[in-house]
């Protein structure tokens, strides 16, 4: 699945990177429990979502329309925060980030906390 994004010699990568402007990392370590590998995609709000979009389209191609490809359980986006804006994530009391878990059903970890 990985080699979708890649490409041969990594002309898909180079030119996903080149159409969206965005940073995109394949990390060699592959997690032996369910052989996934973790793809960093990284730049502004736009070009975040154009990466991953871009990524989620190559993950899903194949002839067969009904085909629905093997797709992990989940997946993990970092963001940097500026120490200043970590409280308006939080919200008073976690209140903020409690919302976004609920609405989303996702888990957040908010990690380098002082």
């Amino acid at each position: 699945m990985i080699g979708r994004i890649i490409g041969p010699g990594g002309e898909i990568a180079a030119n996903l990177r080149r159409t969206t402007r965005c940073g995109l990392h394949v990390r060699k370590e592959v997690n032996r429990q369910d052989d996934t590998q973790i793809v960093e995609v990284s730049g502004n709000a736009q070009q975040l979502k154009e990466g991953v979009n871009r990524v989620l389209e190559l993950l899903r191609v194949d002839t067969d329309k009904d085909y629905t490809p093997r797709m992990p359980p989940h997946a993990t986006t970092f963001f940097d925060v500026l120490p200043e804006m970590v409280g308006y994530v939080l919200g008073a009391r976690g209140v903020t980030v409690k919302a976004i878990k609920e609405k989303t059903k996702t888990q957040i970890q908010i990690s380098g906390v002082t």
